[in-house]
């Protein structure tokens, strides 16, 4: 019920969705304004996190699993990657809760930018070598607990007045097929941020 509902807010949406009509350029210059735009991506999904009691993935602590079993009662350990020498478990906590402990601070994932041979093969293989076609160089995301959570910020991004939502793609709809992405579900936005840092730069869209 919670995925039906969350397919029909997304269907809404769509009247808020633009034409993203990029001119060709090199694949040197994306790659330099991506950097730019990868600053301001990071901030405001941290500000959306926030505000939606998102979580972040921790990257492995170097002091070993004992250190990080400390009172954080929200700490989530979802997976556990096993191979013949590592043993590590994906550990997730709130945003708010890692930002107030500099341990767990200092060990968040953050965004980056898409690999110069990933984005070579996309370019190959997908888009006839048009570099404005390839739209995911500036790349990040949220983690968050429920249906009604990704609605909820779906809203706050939505009414963002320096973010225009050009492209959704939601693969929580029961209608899509998990088979194509193994099994893999999210929703994926494509965004243009319009605010100071993106015009000083000349990077706004």
């Amino acid at each position: 019920a919670e995925f039906s509902s969350l397919g029909k807010r997304l269907d809404a949406a769509k009247n808020l969705l633009v034409s993203n009509k990029d001119k060709s350029f090199s694949l040197d210059t994306l790659f330099a304004q991506a950097a730019g735009a990868q600053v301001e991506l990071d901030a405001k999904v941290r500000e959306w996190a926030l505000e939606c009691g998102g979580l972040v993935e921790l990257l492995p602590a170097r002091q070993g699993p004992s250190h990080v079993q400390h009172a954080h009662g929200s700490m989530r350990r979802l997976s556990q990657h096993n191979n013949e020498k590592v043993q590590r478990r994906i550990e997730f906590v709130k945003l708010e809760e890692a930002l107030a402990d500099k341990a767990l601070s200092a060990r968040m994932k953050q965004g980056k930018l898409k690999g110069w041979k990933r984005a070579i093969e996309k370019l190959l293989r997908c888009y006839q070598g048009d570099v404005g076609r390839l739209l995911d160089v500036s790349r990040s995301a949220m983690i968050l607990e429920s249906a009604a959570d990704v609605i909820r910020c779906l809203k706050v991004i939505m009414d963002d007045p320096e973010v225009t939502l050009c492209r959704i793609q939601n693969r929580l709809d029961p209608k899509y097929d998990s088979n194509i992405s193994a099994g893999y579900r999210d929703v994926g936005l494509n965004l243009q941020i319009q605010s100071d840092w993106t015009r000083r730069l000349g990077i706004d869209g």
